[in-house]
């Protein structure tokens, strides 16, 4: 066997590695977290109090909501969404809000859609990545019986 293509299969097997490493196990982490804070934390309602503005590459503004609520313990808190939009929402709006009764600063806002799009980010990394390695795996043992 040629040791150029063994090479070809051990530089795929170490940027695979590299791949999970960085990419994909991040990932599944914050959707571990997300989810767990979305089944096991204590849901209540914010209040939309302002926004924050980002723009884009593209130079596009987008906005993501500003979130007061209140902790079970009467604290009162003030937390940023991640999730920006070319469409403000309105001020005033509430939205559904889950956090650890030990951490409240930790809060995500809308659960489940936020569960929803981690577990979407880490499917498309699994699969893209996968099609890409058995593609290019292919590709070196075909040209090895060839």
């Amino acid at each position: 066997m040629n040791s150029g293509k063994l090479l070809c299969f051990a530089f795929i097997g170490f940027v695979n590695h590299l791949y999970w490493r960085f990419a994909v196990i991040p990932y599944y982490r914050d959707y571990v977290r997300l989810r767990t804070i979305r089944r096991k934390g204590i849901r209540t309602k914010g209040i939309i109090v302002g926004h924050v503005e980002w723009e884009d590459d593209d130079e596009l503004i987008q906005f993501a909501p500003v979130i007061k609520f209140t902790a079970e313990d009467g604290t009162g808190y003030t937390i940023e969404s991640g999730a920006f939009s070319v469409r403000k929402k309105t001020v005033g709006d509430r939205l559904s809000v889950a956090y650890y009764a030990d951490d409240p600063s930790g809060a995500i806002i809308n659960p489940a859609l936020e569960t929803r799009f981690a577990f979407f980010k880490v499917f498309t990394l699994i699969v893209v990545f996968t099609l890409v390695s058995l593609m290019a795996a292919v590709g070196v043992w075909f040209d090895l019986i060839h």
